[in-house]
């Protein structure tokens, strides 16, 4: 067994680590997708990803909108079965996104440039949910669907592209 990493010292101390699958190279808030664990309980390497990182949160002092945060990530050298800090930020607010988003991006790839983005898969896979939702009701709802959607994608490109 292999047990995660726990920076807090106090054992009451809200914290968590999360078993990073993806990040999100454009998110604007978070974008840190994976499972979330409990810090410092024990798992079994041969389950854990490759290549495996963890984003920790760690209270660092202070109580509600006075809280401070450490965020950090950790990488498994799975040679010496031990976690290896890559970076850390105690930025305010959500600005600990900004400095480790291009770090995690370049771990989980294996140490590469993150890659290109397949827009055109992305498109599929938007339009295929779109089919799935509306495959299941009469024409008439759909056409009152996608004239719902439309001032919600005009407010997304207005937003996004400007």
């Amino acid at each position: 067994m292999l047990r995660l990493p726990r920076t807090a010292q106090s054992r009451s101390a809200c914290t968590f680590v999360k078993l990073l699958e993806r990040v999100l190279p454009h998110a604007r808030h978070g974008g840190f997708e994976g499972r979330v664990l409990k810090a410092g309980s024990n798992v079994d390497p041969a389950l854990l990803p490759e290549p495996c990182l963890l984003l920790e949160c760690a209270p660092t002092g202070g109580r509600g909108h006075n809280a401070r945060w450490t965020w950090i990530l950790w990488k498994l050298d799975r040679s010496r079965l031990t976690w290896r800090e890559v970076a850390r930020s105690d930025a305010e607010g959500d600005t600990w996104t900004i400095a480790l988003r291009p770090i995690a991006l370049y771990e989980l790839n294996g140490g590469r440039p993150e890659p290109a983005v397949d827009v055109p898969a992305i498109a599929r896979r938007v339009t295929d949910l779109l089919d799935r939702e509306l495959a299941a009701v009469e024409p008439s709802i759909r056409a009152e669907v996608l004239s719902a959607l439309e001032p919600e994608f005009a407010g997304r490109w207005a937003e996004w592209v400007g």
